[in-house]
């Protein structure tokens, strides 16, 4: 069974996030968990998640926050 959603990243963010994890060892784990969310529920329809809609950012340049302890990642939704 796939996952409903599917999490893509850009070559920009796999260098800085590969560049952070040398840096922040539960980086990793972290970004796990994140790719969980993200292809489960990005829309936070069950309410379990800090993930927020961003206001006035234009479009492709992370609508939604998705906060994990320290951590913030932003992301967009397209429809396929």
């Amino acid at each position: 069974m796939s996952a409903p959603f599917t999490v893509r990243t850009s070559p920009r963010f796999d260098r800085l996030l590969n560049r952070l994890a040398r840096h922040h060892a539960e980086l990793p784990e972290v970004f796990a968990t994140v790719l969980d969310i993200l292809t489960s529920d990005p829309h936070n329809r069950s309410r379990t998640h800090a993930i927020r809609k961003l206001q006035g950012v234009p479009e492709g340049e992370g609508q939604y926050r998705l906060r994990i302890g320290r951590w913030r990642f932003r992301y967009d939704i397209r429809s396929q």
